[in-house]
């Protein structure tokens, strides 16, 4: 392990108590038999474990809401790592310093781990002792182990206490959002066409137009022809004129005629599918000016 962790009691009745992380797993609660026994009535007797991990510290608690790191609850039976250095609060009245080895407070437990000659060391004791697997009053394992008797592999949370994701994580990241914004474009694209035709050009307009005259029957339009059809003739021939107006209040009228909330179930046209029909083409046209 090196150098080990230090946490210190900064908050609570056992406030100012220091104490190395000098093994594997650790043990935190009230409880006698925990590496760190703390003398607060309001804890359980197993609060939290700490182990050491591929060269990191993680932590975790069979408890919910009991453990909270930097203010943030952490969830139960889940190991989280910690940060080089955190505030690490236990139930409602301690709290803790974690710090790695090189952090700012770990170096300043060095310095007092080695005072002046003639300076009194106070407030500080270690617990030396061997990591064990601490059980209920029932005897049931608080920390279960595995099939080979080993504590469980760590399933650690990166987001909870910030920690640092590797090359390949953060380069897999990168490119999970890549794709989320190129199939976000992809989804607005289709949006637009599902909205109307694309329009790109004369050619374009001119097949809209084709197309809405295809959709008169007869092909004269008569007296008795339905207020739609009229429309239609009616912006196809200012069309013609090269009135750009004309064609624009037809269209723009036969528009509010789809839109109408009497039409029944037939629709305007007779027919749902030709009125959703119309209603696109129309859009297509006033979408891109009424232009030739």
């Amino acid at each position: 392990m090196g150098d080990p962790a230090t946490i210190t009691v900064t908050r609570g009745p056992a406030r100012g108590e220091f104490f190395e992380l000098s093994e594997e797993v650790v043990h935190i609660g009230r409880g006698g038999e925990n590496q760190v026994v703390l003398a607060d009535t309001e804890l359980a007797e197993h609060q939290a474990s700490i182990r050491f991990h591929s060269g990191r510290y993680a932590i975790l608690s069979p408890l919910p809401d009991s453990v909270s790191i930097d203010g943030k609850h952490i969830p139960p039976e889940r190991w989280i790592w910690l940060p080089e250095k955190a505030e690490i609060s236990l139930g409602k009245r301690t709290a803790l310093q974690f710090a790695r080895n090189g952090s700012p407070d770990s170096t300043e437990h060095d310095k007092k781990d080695h005072p002046p000659p003639g300076t009194r060391k106070r407030n500080r004791r270690r617990k030396r002792q061997v990591a064990r697997v601490i059980s209920d009053s029932s005897g049931e394992a608080l920390v279960q182990l595995g099939e080979d008797g080993q504590l469980p592999e760590l399933t650690l949370d990166e987001e909870m206490t910030g920690g640092q994701q590797s090359g390949e994580q953060a380069s897999s990241n990168r490119l999970l959002l890549y794709l989320l914004v190129a199939a976000s474009l992809i989804c607005s694209v289709l949006l637009l066409v599902m909205e109307g035709p694309v329009m790109t050009g004369n050619n374009s307009r001119e097949t809209v137009r084709k197309e809405l005259r295809a959709m008169l029957l007869p092909e004269e339009p008569k007296e008795n022809a339905p207020r739609w059809q009229l429309l239609i003739w009616e912006a196809l021939a200012a069309n013609s004129r090269n009135d750009r107006a004309g064609e624009h209040r037809a269209l723009t009228s036969l528009r509010d005629l789809l839109s109408a909330e009497d039409l029944g179930e037939t629709g305007l046209t007779g027919d749902i599918n030709k009125d959703k029909k119309l209603r696109q083409l129309i859009a297509g046209l006033i979408k891109t000016g009424t232009g030739n």
